[in-house]
Formats: structure tokens, sequence, C-alpha cells
């Protein structure tokens, strides 16, 4: 009896290691594709954004479309959408928006507003397509925020 106890134990303990072992082989990933198409080629490495159109654009409620540049010039970065959601935390310490692009096709904007650990007011905002090699991400400057463009890589790891 002791033996038939030692082999079940032997079976259940090698029914695990094998199990896992077949799982860890079979994980795979995608290795970076740098030849996607870029969106973004013909505008700036940095656009600069006023905290105002951003506060506009985190003023849309679902379903509605918006036509804005998302430039403080008012017309290096055409946007044009509709809103898919929105997120409001009820304290107040968040907002965010996510608006699907009709002019960049499978494109989203995200923009968060928020209060960090010290309580101060922040954005952020990543303007993101799965299908293409660039993408904009909102960064605090000096002067305010402005869009930095980035390879999709830098933001995203597959």
């Amino acid at each position: 009896m002791k033996n038939l106890r030692i082999c079940f134990l032997f079976a259940i303990i090698a029914n695990f290691y094998f199990s896992f072992n077949v799982n860890a082989q079979n994980a795979t990933y995608r290795e970076p594709d740098y030849n996607k198409p870029r969106f973004f080629d013909a505008y700036p490495n940095e656009i600069k954004i006023s905290t105002t159109i951003l506060d506009e654009l985190l003023a849309s409620r679902p379903d509605q479309t918006i036509s804005k540049s998302l430039s403080s010039d008012n017309n290096t970065l055409p946007f044009q959408g509709k809103v898919l959601s929105e997120v409001n935390r009820e304290d107040g310490s968040l907002r965010r928006i996510m608006i699907k692009s009709t002019n960049y096709p499978e494109a989203t904007l995200t923009i968060w507003k928020f209060l960090d650990t010290q309580g101060i007011l922040r954005y952020k905002a990543r303007i993101l397509s799965f299908t293409h090699g660039d993408a904009y991400e909102l960064e605090k400057i000096a002067s305010g925020y402005a869009f930095i463009k980035k390879g999709f890589y830098d933001i995203i790891n597959e």
C-alpha cells in the first residue's frame, strides 16, 4: 500500500512538471515590426498644446463628434473623431476620455486629467494606432505641455 502511495505521488508530481514545461515551451512572443507605416511623418517631433484645448476635449461626451487642432497654433495637428468613452471619478481626481479618429484610421486619442500624489493637476495623452509605427505622447515641458513624437515600440511592448 505504501508503494502505491509513493507511485501515485510521483505520478502527480510528474504530471505537474510536464504540464508546466509544455506551457513554457508554447509561449509565443511577437517580434517588433519596425516596418509599420507611419502616420505622422509630415508633422514635427514636438507640438505644443494648451491645457484649454485639452479641457475642451475632456468636456466632450460619448458619441459626440469632435474636430479640433491639437496644437496651440490651431493648424499643426488636425484631429477629427468620435468620443468612444469617458471615465469620471466622483471625487474629481480623475477624468479620462477616449476618441476614435476618423482622419487617422485605427488611431485613438486618449486623454487623462488627474491629481497626482502631491495634489497637483496633471495631464497625460496619447495618439496611438496598433497598425502604425509612430505615435504622439503628451509630456510636460517648461512652457506647458507638448505632444512628442515617439516610435510605437517606445511606448508599447508586444
